[in-house]
């Protein structure tokens, strides 16, 4: 390792980030990670996996069901691998440019980022983790235990990787806040994909289902069990999906401040409020750039250009999405509710 998590700065860092290093910049890596890949982090957590798995299994005689999550971090800055990973995962691959990506800091550096390097190291990353994955399937294989386990494949949060001009997740839009949610195993449909709306904070209900039992009452986890099993046909009960990030906690300076409240309306229409106490949008083209309480109401659809996954639909003057963001407001805490409740009443699009 090198940069920030070993020594000083990031490394090479995209020219989004300030010269001398940012705690989370290394969106763009060109020296090759110097230590044995067998020495990463994503080798041990593997490696550790199969020794506490081990350790259990002689201790209950593999009767006794268990839970393990395994962490892996290689999805994350600063964007470095090893030189065999890089070319076997992502020096040739090209990937859709991203959108709406006006670099604008008005630096000349920032008019020449090389969006396609650091697509190609983070496809890098992920192709280590999946052999990493597959060496742990093998394991259960191996050990007779692949047919009897419960995989579920999740995130915390997306990466932005150049779309709307900005890196890492501090935004709602849909590269970041939408990430990957995946269950396969016994009892568990095939090949099924649901596409309603579902909040990561409803795995830990699900796991508590499958093993049998049910969330203490302080708990607001759902189980989603019902939503997957093979012969099921009902959807999600969740009727809105909360996320946000906070930088009240005054984590590493962040400029994040925004709550953002999701419902699907009808079959054909998800919308999401999005309030920021400091602006939502540091750049792009989409919305103007302010430092003020903003509130915007998102469709979430495909599309193309700018508006590609979702795009603003609030219109206060004509009415348009007024009724769905008051109605959206109410799940947002008491700080959020306040400034952009304020915010819709004072404002004209």
């Amino acid at each position: 390792m090198y940069g920030f998590y070993a020594s000083g700065a990031g490394c090479n860092t995209t020219q989004v980030c300030s010269d001398g290093g940012d705690a989370e910049c290394g969106f763009h890596c060109e020296k090759s990670n110097d230590i044995d890949e067998e020495d990463s982090i994503d080798a041990w957590v593997e490696r550790s996996a199969e020794e506490l798995l081990s350790t259990h299994w002689s201790s209950a005689i593999k009767k006794e069901p268990c839970f393990l999550e395994l962490g892996f971090s290689s999805p994350h800055p600063p964007f470095i691998s090893s030189h065999r990973a890089y070319t076997e995962y992502g020096a040739k691959k090209n990937f859709p440019p991203p959108i709406d990506a006006h670099f604008n800091r008005g630096t000349p550096q920032a008019q020449h980022v090389d969006t396609l390097a650091s697509q190609r190291e983070y496809a890098t990353m992920l192709g280590q983790v999946d052999m990493y994955l597959g060496r742990f399937v093998d394991f259960l294989q191996s050990n007779g235990e692949f047919d009897n386990t419960v995989f579920i494949l999740l995130s915390d949060h997306g990466e932005l990787l150049g779309d709307h001009a900005q890196y890492a997740k501090d935004a709602a839009w849909e590269q970041a806040v939408r990430v990957p949610l995946i269950f396969s195993g016994p009892g568990i449909a095939q090949n099924r994909l649901v596409n309603a709306p579902v909040a990561t904070l409803d795995v830990a209900g699900t796991i508590l289902d499958i093993a049998g039992t049910q969330p203490i009452d302080v708990m607001q986890t759902q189980s989603l069990l019902p939503v997957i099993q093979p012969s099921s046909n009902l959807k999600p009960n969740r009727s809105v999906i909360l996320s946000g990030l906070d930088s009240g906690y005054d984590f590493m300076d962040r400029e994040g401040d925004f709550a953002m409240a999701l419902k699907q309306f009808n079959e054909t229409c998800i919308l999401k409020l999005v309030c920021c106490l400091s602006g939502c949008i540091k750049q792009g083209t989409m919305f103007p750039a302010t430092d003020d309480v903003q509130v915007v109401l998102m469709r979430v659809e495909p599309g193309e250009g700018a508006s590609r996954y979702e795009h603003n639909v609030l219109n206060i003057e004509s009415g348009t999405g007024v009724a769905e963001a008051n109605e959206l407001l109410q799940s947002l805490s008491a700080k959020y509710r306040s400034d952009c409740s304020a915010k819709l009443q004072s404002t004209h699009f």
